[in-house]
């Protein structure tokens, strides 16, 4: 009887504990998410900030960014406008 009672105490408190790990990864999942969403608008931003003449110093300052973060993104929003370009 008492083989049955730990049996079963075992495979609840592993169940629980799967639960739980099971929620921590899906917390980081989702904070990793919420990071690349942010980053993205931010690069969204810049790119907007820059073509009506901000300079690349004062975006970097108003998103709390290096300069080179701005520029990097500047390049790729270039590259993929040119993508853009050649594609139709």
């Amino acid at each position: 009887m008492m083989t049955i009672f730990d049996d079963e105490y075992i495979l609840k408190t592993y169940i629980e504990d799967e639960k739980r790990e099971a929620a921590k990864e899906a917390a980081k999942e989702a904070a990793k998410e919420a990071e690349e969403k942010s980053k993205k608008e931010k690069c969204r931003m810049a790119v907007k900030l820059y073509k009506l003449g901000v300079s690349v110093e004062k975006i970097a300052e108003a998103a709390d960014i290096s300069e080179e973060q701005v520029k990097e993104w500047l390049r790729e929003a270039d590259k993929e406008a040119e993508g853009a370009v050649y594609e139709k």
